[in-house]
């Protein structure tokens, strides 16, 4: 039988029937039932309840645990938790809210643990939303070309501790940027796009030191 020590609480069939026959061997050469109990390590009220099963016909297989209660959800329930995944998976998308859907719909009652469990039975899963793919290119408008000179971009970067603005222009028909311009903040016009005439020709304006990254000789 491969035991050792006291009889572990969950054993297979067989080996309750032959527990039961070292009993009854045991008996038979002169021991008592509770001797023979306490030799093994078993008890006899354990091995009363395998007597009763077997001579009322019914199998020594271990039972699954809780048994029937009352308040367990019953078949065609069950079914109704499946049907309402089927209908609202895609809006509700977890299983909390499948539950609350179910009693505010009517259709069934029953704690949102319940509903993952019988989900989970079902190899039933939750899906997340479709990614959206990537945007495509816009095409360009009918009157622009593609060559150079053609539409022009900007943007422009404030540093409010060095009191300056950086203002980068660029001409979309290039990939790399044309021209930089490092502006102080009373260069910048209040027109987008405009930069006032000399601005160009400054040089850039050195930013406030907790802008700048620290540098650490080795």
């Amino acid at each position: 039988m491969g035991l050792s020590g006291r009889v572990p609480r969950r054993i297979d069939a067989a080996t309750k029937t032959a527990l039961i026959g070292l009993v009854d061997g045991a008996v038979a050469g002169g021991w008592s039932v509770r001797d023979g109990c306490r030799y093994l390590e078993l008890s006899q009220r354990r091995l009363e309840r395998w007597r009763r099963r077997v001579a009322a016909g019914e199998d020594l297989e271990d039972r699954s645990p809780g048994g029937n209660p009352v308040h367990g959800l019953t078949p065609a329930e069950e079914d109704e938790i499946v049907a309402v995944f089927g209908e609202w998976a895609e809006v509700d998308r977890s299983h909390r809210k499948l539950a609350h859907r179910g009693s505010w719909l009517g259709r069934f009652w029953a704690d949102p643990s319940t509903v993952r469990r019988v989900l989970e039975r079902r190899d039933l899963r939750f899906r997340g939303p479709k990614r959206e793919g990537r945007s495509k290119r816009r095409p360009w408008p009918e009157w622009v070309e593609e060559k150079p000179n053609q539409v022009w971009i900007y943007d422009t970067t404030h540093w409010t501790d060095a009191g300056a603005a950086t203002t980068v222009i660029s001409d979309v028909g290039l990939a790399p940027l044309d021209r930089r311009h490092h502006l102080n903040r009373g260069n910048l016009d209040s027109s987008p796009g405009r930069v006032q005439p000399g601005a160009a020709n400054r040089g850039p304006v050195r930013g406030d030191r907790r802008t700048q990254p620290r540098r650490y000789r080795l």
